[in-house]
């Protein structure tokens, strides 16, 4: 999977939460839920990664 700005993302913590990335500055990843559009929300590379949940397209 190939991250990058743009890219659909779902992270798992307690459920699942679709979302897209918006920005990656260095090791942090910020990325904007489709449930709560108006906030972004930044993340270690490594949170993230821990979170992440890859799908097949």
């Amino acid at each position: 999977m190939l991250i990058e700005v743009g890219s659909k993302v779902s992270l798992y913590f307690n459920t699942c939460h679709n979302g897209t990335i918006t920005n990656i500055d260095g090791a942090k990843v910020f990325v904007r839920f489709d449930d709560k559009p108006d906030q972004e929300e930044s993340y270690s590379m490594n949170e993230f990664l821990k979170m992440l949940k890859v799908t097949e397209e």
